[in-house]
C-alpha cells in the first residue's frame, strides 16, 4: 500500500488523530506534490486532504480484483453481467466480437450463433443501419472449436466409408 492510502487510514482512526494529521498542509501538500504527482496549489480552494482522498483508490473490480480511483472509467457490460474497468475490456477473457466476423473468422453461421448470448449496439458509423451484434469471443472460440471438432470427426467417418466403398468395387 502507499503511503498516501496508510495516511488516508490512519486519518480514518479517530476525529483528534484526523484534525491533528490533516492540520498539517507541509506534509499534505508533500503528500500531493512528491507522493502522489499531483500540482496543487496553496490557494486551492478545496483542502488537501480532500484532494487526496479523491485521487485514493476506492473500489475494486469484480473481474480483475485491481483497485480503481473513480468509476468514470469503469463500464458496464451486460453481455458479461459486470462492470468492466479498461483493462478487463482488453483482455482475452472479456473480448467481444462481431456476428460479420464470428461468421467469417471462426466459420461459424447463424444457427451457431443462436445458442450465443448478445448484446445489439447501434453501429458506429452507420447509424440508421441495423444494430451491431456482439458475442463474447471466448464463447464464440468454444463453439467453433466444437463445429471444427464435429465436422472432423464427420469427415474422418465419410472418408472411412468411402475407402470401404472402394475396397468393395475392387
Amino acid at each position: 500500500m502507499s503511503y498516501t492510502g496508510d495516511f488516508v487510514y490512519l486519518a480514518g482512526v479517530n476525529q483528534s488523530l484526523r484534525r491533528t494529521l490533516t492540520s498539517n498542509s507541509t506534509l499534505l501538500s508533500f503528500l500531493l506534490r512528491h507522493r502522489m504527482k499531483i500540482n496543487y496549489s496553496p490557494r486551492s480552494r478545496r483542502p488537501p486532504y480532500e484532494v487526496i482522498v479523491s485521487h485514493i483508490r476506492k473500489s475494486r473490480r469484480r473481474a480483475c480484483g485491481g483497485m480503481e480511483h473513480t468509476a468514470s472509467n469503469v463500464k458496464w457490460n451486460s453481455l458479461f453481467g459486470m462492470k468492466l474497468c479498461p483493462d478487463c475490456r482488453q483482455s482475452e477473457e472479456f473480448k467481444m466480437i462481431t456476428a460479420t466476423r464470428a461468421k467469417i473468422q471462426h466459420k461459424l453461421d447463424e444457427s451457431d450463433l443462436s445458442a450465443l448470448k448478445v448484446i445489439h449496439v447501434p453501429k458506429p458509423h452507420y447509424r440508421n443501419s441495423p444494430e451491431m451484434r456482439l458475442y463474447a469471443l471466448a464463447e464464440v472460440k468454444r463453439v467453433s472449436e466444437a463445429k471444427m471438432e464435429a465436422k472432423g470427426t464427420i469427415f474422418e467417418e465419410a472418408k472411412r466409408k468411402g475407402g470401404q466403398r472402394g475396397e468393395a468395387v475392387k
